[in-house]
């Protein structure tokens, strides 16, 4: 979050993980794995498609799909004040779609919202709270037709809009 830790998802079905690898080149840890985090979900396990921090780096948001069709998306948040050390927070299934695509996620300028877009499904809208952490859903939204392929979404600097580009409708 900071420039000194990357967060690494390990995209194994047998085995869902993020690692934590020391990027500070005046830790005597650099360039070491400095913790490992195992996400929540059945076997096979969940792998991460996207990963995402709010702006302060206190909270990093995974999001993840089955390995198999239908594939179950979740979105996984976790407190990483410590960015050495990230625990893990709450979890919401968002949904089963048919393909096994990537899907698009973007966290707002303030952290304080994210948007996450499942191809095939439509939009899921929810507020990050911290202390207690929590995902709480806004809104789900969408015409599944109009997420059909490829759907890429950004907030604008303020965070007052959404831009959202589906190649189904080439908009």
């Amino acid at each position: 979050p900071a420039g000194a830790h990357a967060y690494l998802p390990v995209r194994d079905p047998s085995a869902s993980l993020v690692k934590v690898l020391d990027m500070d080149p005046t830790s005597p840890t650099h360039q070491q794995i400095v913790a490992t985090l195992a996400l929540p979900g059945a076997t096979p396990q969940p792998i991460t498609t996207r990963i995402e921090f709010t702006p302060d780096g206190n909270r990093c948001l995974l999001l993840t799909r089955g390995d198999s069709a239908p594939a179950i998306r979740s979105l996984v948040m976790l407190d990483s004040t410590d960015p050495a050390a990230p625990t893990l927070g709450p979890s919401t299934v968002l949904s089963a779609a048919a393909e096994l695509d990537e899907d698009a996620m973007s966290v707002s300028p303030r952290g304080d919202r994210v948007i996450v877009g499942v191809r095939d499904t439509g939009l899921f809208h929810y507020e990050i709270q911290a202390l207690p952490d929590d995902l709480v859903l806004l809104e789900q939204t969408g015409d599944a037709g109009d997420h059909g392929a490829g759907v890429g979404m950004e907030y604008s600097v303020d965070g007052s809009t959404v831009f959202l580009l589906s190649e189904a409708t080439e908009s």
